[in-house]
């Protein structure tokens, strides 16, 4: 294969790439190239690969592959990235014990033992990040006196329950806890495959499982329960005729009165308000509109709705939330109003009032909203937030449809 196309791999030229024929991909210079791209470390380049044909499963001239090596590295997030379809049957039954047997080692003691540490070496430890700066793991980096390096992340729990849910695998519920609370990090990939597992289960066994654990002293596993109790409300809708979904929501309910812990508590008023049916719920939600914690207001300008709601003192709080110090707390209120019923004019002015908001996502949906009643208004904001660096791909895709229905307007 021509040299430039593993510089491209190793650097990240995904364009270049590009001009490689997907035969080329799917064989043995495609799990070169991919080989390449983990190696430097670039996920995202890895990922295109994969997306292009090459096949993660297909062994490199070591032996191992790019799924079984993102296995023992324990980056759940780069190894979820690489999953695809065409790989080979079977892989998942391969890969699940490289993952488990990080279960029974430190990851910096083992990176030791494998580069033969003299007991010189220094360790590094920083955060993996996703997509939207939320940290999914831990990497640690051990580095020797002669400049050899070995690293991993600390994501093999999710990796293997990811896989063990993927086959089916039963997982007992105290496991998949404690999983989720080895590093008790919520958001992370370790907490996140067990919360996801979990709400997968929708037996009553599981809810009052759920039900317990909400009420823990730890503060960790009322968190956890509350997430997952979050995840299972979006799993479920009224048309499904879950039998319990009346008892889950008594238990969101009863614990959005009781919790202290603003984590545990902003998740809890989101679940609380998937369970309900629309603007019954708000009553509940608006209890917590003045918490001190701007993650809790979050939820409470995410959850509360305007549908088919005539109290004037619920359009009066959600109004007060667009004008909540915290920008994300006002992006919500916002999306909440656009979201809701905007025959009143007034909401349209609360969305003008916000087209110069000092915080650009907060901004950027004050003008989606105008524009989708076609209020011109928003015209000079909108060009200002997609000329705006900024911005991003989707916003500035979204921004252009909003120019279109301008565009209708005045025409």
């Amino acid at each position: 294969m021509d040299e430039a196309f593993t510089t491209a791999a190793r650097t990240g030229d995904v364009a270049a790439l590009w001009r490689l024929p997907a035969e080329d991909l799917s064989g043995d210079e495609g799990a070169a190239l991919l080989r390449a791209a983990l190696l430097a470390g670039d996920g995202a380049t890895a990922e295109a690969l994969v997306e292009l044909g090459a096949d993660p499963s297909r062994p490199w001239a070591d032996g191992t592959d790019a799924l079984t090596w993102a296995a023992d590295r324990g980056d759940c997030e780069m190894f979820r990235s690489l999953l695809t379809p065409a790989s080979e049957p079977g892989w998942e039954r391969r890969v699940l014990p490289v993952a488990r047997r990080w279960f029974t080692v430190d990851v910096e003691t083992e990176l030791r033992r494998r580069l033969g540490d003299d007991g010189t070496a220094t360790a590094e430890r920083s955060d993996v990040l996703d997509e939207y700066g939320e940290a999914t793991s831990v990497r640690v980096r051990v580095t020797t006196a002669d400049g050899r390096g070995a690293e991993a992340c600390t994501g093999h729990r999710g990796i293997v329950t990811f896989l063990e849910r993927l086959l089916g695998v039963p997982v007992p519920f105290d496991e998949l806890v404690d999983r989720a609370l080895f590093h008790a990090r919520p958001g992370s990939s370790d907490w996140y495959e067990s919360t996801a597992t979990l709400s997968a289960r929708h037996d009553h066994q599981t809810l009052r499982r759920l039900a317990a654990l909400a009420e823990d002293p730890s503060v960790d596993r009322r968190r956890l329960a509350a997430d997952t109790l979050r995840m299972l409300s979006l799993e479920i809708y009224p048309e499904d005729g879950w039998p319990h979904a009346e008892e889950a929501r008594e238990l969101a309910r009863r614990r959005c009165r009781a919790e202290r812990d603003p984590l545990a508590l902003g998740s809890l008023v989101a679940a609380f308000a998937e369970f309900s049916d629309g603007a019954e719920a708000n009553t509940e939600i608006l209890r917590h509109a003045d918490h001190p914690d701007p993650g809790v207001r979050c939820h409470v300008a995410a959850s509360v709705t305007l549908r088919n709601e005539p109290r004037p003192h619920v359009r009066r709080a959600v109004t007060a939330l667009a004008d909540d110090p915290d920008g994300d707390v006002r992006r919500a209120a916002l999306v909440t109003i656009v979201r809701g019923d905007l025959d009143d004019p007034r909401l349209l002015d609360v969305l003008a009032a916000h087209l110069d908001d000092p915080y650009l996502h907060a901004a950027y949906e004050a003008v989606q909203g105008l524009a989708l009643h076609r209020d011109a208004r928003c015209r000079e904001a909108l060009d200002r937030i997609r000329n705006d660096p900024e911005t991003t791909d989707h916003m500035r895709e979204m921004l252009w449809y909003a120019s279109e229905r301008l565009d209708e307007r005045d025409g």
